[in-house]
């Protein structure tokens, strides 16, 4: 029994000295900064409830007194936050401040603090992303017209100088009259006002560009903003007799051609199992075949690469028309 009451009193002399230890430490997190001190964290605002607030490096800090006496006050304190988050500002006269700190790109926040003669502040702040911009004005239709890309990222290139056109969505004749006309101007943007509640079709094209269309909804409330992509009208058919395309790899990037890929041509149907092609060829440094002189009807193109795999695709030749069509190589 003393052996065991000995124990005890080792173990709580031990926690003791723990306790002692680890208070000072848990303490400052509760113990005031001292007078004239303002001193905080900024962070950025959570995405989920269980995610933890990221502190902000490189956030702006103002100070103001509190309650402003004027509509632009002077901050009495400004600086920027560390690479924790952090900021502090001393030498503060006892009074209410307003904490306010912003970053572009990630938002704006504030807090008060109450300093008194014995004590600074500690607050905490976060940052929140501004709302969106609001919408355009009721009977204002705008929007932007870019040029549309092939590549798997494209990035939006503005159209200046494409013609735009807005139309109801519904007609009561085939070839209606544009309610709304005009041009982009150098950077892609167009702006139309006085428009009804309604549905609409916007419609824009440029020569050596393309053309687009997208549909809009204005109500009483509010306009619409509307992006327009313009497309390159497809090429025309190849002439009669002619069978023509390309050849591309399935790459993580997306589609690339293929040069020096084997093409060859079939007739549909085969008629033996093993019927020899009609036309056999290799594609060019773009990856691209054309065959001509084929009669009209059916036929199965096939392409290989070694290491790229093996691709086909079927064409209809017509007496008025030859075909055009796309491989896509897969290894399996």
């Amino acid at each position: 029994m003393l052996a065991l009451r000995g124990r005890v009193a080792t173990l709580a002399v031990a926690a003791a000295a723990l306790v002692a230890t680890l208070a000072p430490g848990a303490a400052a997190q509760h113990t005031p900064p001292p007078p004239g001190v303002i001193e905080g964290i900024v962070v950025r605002q959570a995405n989920t409830p269980t995610t933890p607030p990221a502190p902000v490096a490189g956030a702006t800090v103002k100070v103001f007194m509190a309650p402003a006496t004027t509509p632009n006050p002077t901050p009495v304190r400004e600086g920027v936050s560390d690479d924790h988050g952090r900021f502090r500002f001393e030498g503060l006269a006892a009074g209410a401040y307003l904490v306010r700190a912003s970053k572009e790109g990630v938002g704006i926040g504030s807090a008060g603090a109450q300093l008194t003669t014995t004590a600074g502040a500690r607050v905490h702040i976060v940052l929140v992303p501004p709302p969106p911009p609001p919408g355009p004005a009721p009977g204002v239709l705008e929007g932007l017209v870019v040029r549309g890309s092939n590549t798997p990222t494209p990035q939006p290139t503005p159209v200046a100088g494409a013609t735009v056109r807005v139309f109801p969505h519904v007609s009561t004749t085939p070839r209606p009259d544009p309610v709304r006309e005009g041009t982009t101007d150098d950077h892609g943007r167009f702006h139309f006002e006085g428009l009804r509640a309604g549905a609409y079709v916007v419609v824009a094209f440029k020569d050596g560009v393309g053309e687009g269309r997208a549909s809009a909804m204005l109500t009483e409330l509010h306009g619409a903003r509307v992006t327009v992509v313009l497309v390159p009208p497809p090429p025309p058919p190849p002439p009669p007799g002619v069978l023509e395309g390309t050849v591309f790899a399935a790459t993580t990037a997306g589609p690339v051609p293929v040069p020096d890929a084997e093409v060859m041509v079939f007739r549909v149907p085969m008629t033996t199992p093993h019927q020899p092609p009609v036309r056999v060829g290799t594609t060019d440094v773009h990856g691209n075949f054309r065959f001509e002189g084929l009669r009209p009807g059916r036929y199965h193109a096939v392409a290989q690469r070694e290491g790229l795999g093996r691709g086909h695709a079927y064409a209809l030749l017509t007496e008025a028309f030859g075909a055009r069509v796309r491989i896509l190589l897969r290894t399996r």
